[in-house]
């Protein structure tokens, strides 16, 4: 597309003795058929790059369990991720920062401290086996984001 040879600007690097973190074996990448596999080793970073509509929100999707797949497979501490499951990543520890934060990152008609608490909703309920929440918890999880992401917001109960 550039009109020039493609550069490889980084060779693989050799392995580290890390132990591998997660595993992705054989996703369905793009709209060719393509697949995908691919490690990552404790303190490694992959960054995906292509252009629009090339497959990589795609491919997090899926890794991140917003999407199920039907071939290949996913294990994070070598312990098999269930397709489509968000919740497995969470409790596993996991978070997904989406592409288009404001449309896939935040529900708008829900405040500022029900955003926060979201991936964490036992953290923030009156009890166990009830759907409420507690506002008191609400608000000591914003004012805790707050201080520790140094987050500069508007009141947490409003959507300001």
């Amino acid at each position: 597309m550039s009109g020039r040879d493609e550069v490889r600007l980084a060779q693989r690097p050799a392995e580290t003795g890390n132990p591998v973190v997660l595993k992705v074996r054989d996703l369905p990448f793009g709209n060719h058929g393509s697949e995908v596999s691919f490690d990552i080793r404790a303190g490694e970073i992959l960054g995906l790059y292509g252009l629009v509509g090339a497959g990589r929100s795609s491919l997090m999707k899926i890794v991140w369990g917003a999407t199920s797949h039907d071939k290949g497979g996913i294990f994070l501490n070598g312990k098999t991720l269930r397709p489509g499951r968000i919740g497995d990543r969470i409790v596993s520890g996991g978070a997904y920062v989406p592409e288009d934060r404001r449309h896939e990152g935040l529900i708008t008609s829900r405040t500022i401290a029900e955003n926060l608490a979201i991936a964490n909703l036992a953290a923030v309920r009156l009890a166990a086996s009830l759907p409420w929440t507690s506002v008191s918890a609400l608000k000591r999880r914003a004012e805790e984001v707050r201080k520790a992401l140094s987050v500069k917001m508007g009141s947490p109960l409003t959507g300001r």
